[in-house]
């Protein structure tokens, strides 16, 4: 009766962290959110997620301990997920689960599989938690991770969209800004040819070039302008 309940629990448990994924939307938290969820639904002292990235880690942490785990650990642990995938029906887990010892801590490593493969660490301390559980907890937050770097993905789509868009309009809009002096200079040159022109005449058709050139060297130096901010190359200066 004892481990029914104590099942039954868990299984809460996971339920809740389940529905805490779903409201998580700021993919740039999202990863620290989670792991402050576990802590949370679990009642777990320490919480890490580790993630690889280009020989590093990146590592979420939570709970209310503080304890420094090695990343060589996480290394260590991650090369072993990465064998084969054994099921140990006598643990009722699978293969890759490692026990760390840090300052007193025990530390349980779990792997983060999405299907077959590891895309990161779980590292967990504080109440006893079955294997199995600590398996399919594992599962869940993996696919969170997923969830969190699709979300990541869509933003960045969705804002590659909407500067394709403010290009495009930015463009018409140039287009017809050029038009307008270009057509004026234009119109000019030919009044200037003409033999008709008086004197006072031509120097009016002459300041309308000056001043449609004038117009257009404006609005160059503000596509250049553009260009150097889209590019990053000019420090913003803040004034009240």
């Amino acid at each position: 009766t004892e481990e029914a309940i104590w099942r039954r629990d868990e299984l809460a448990r996971l339920f809740d962290l389940s529905r805490d994924v779903q409201v998580i939307t700021d993919s740039r938290e999202a990863i620290a959110s989670l792991a402050r969820a576990i802590a949370r639904r679990f009642d777990l002292e320490f919480v890490a997620l580790a993630l690889p990235r280009a020989g590093d880690w990146d590592v979420y942490e939570a709970g209310a301990a503080t304890i420094a785990v090695d990343t060589r650990e996480f290394s260590k642990a991650f090369a072993s997920a990465q064998t084969t995938l054994e099921f140990d029906a006598y643990a009722r887990t699978y293969s890759g689960h490692q026990n760390v010892a840090v300052d007193g801590h025990t530390i349980r490593l779990v792997p983060l599989r999405v299907g077959t493969k590891p895309i990161g660490l779980l590292a967990a301390a504080g109440r006893p938690i079955e294997p199995g559980t600590l398996d399919t907890l594992g599962g869940v937050v993996a696919i969170a991770i997923e969830r969190a770097h699709f979300l990541e993905e869509r933003k960045a789509a969705e804002l590659t969209r909407q500067s394709e868009e403010l290009k495009t309009a930015l463009l018409a809009s140039l287009g017809h800004d050029l038009r307008t002096p270009l057509t004026a200079i234009r119109i000019a040159a030919s009044n200037i040819k003409a033999s008709w022109m008086t004197d006072a005449a031509r120097a009016e058709q002459t300041d309308l070039i000056l001043s449609e050139v004038e117009r257009l060297t404006r609005l160059f130096q503000n596509i250049l302008d553009m260009a150097r901010i889209d590019a990053g190359a000019i420090a913003a200066e803040t004034r009240w």
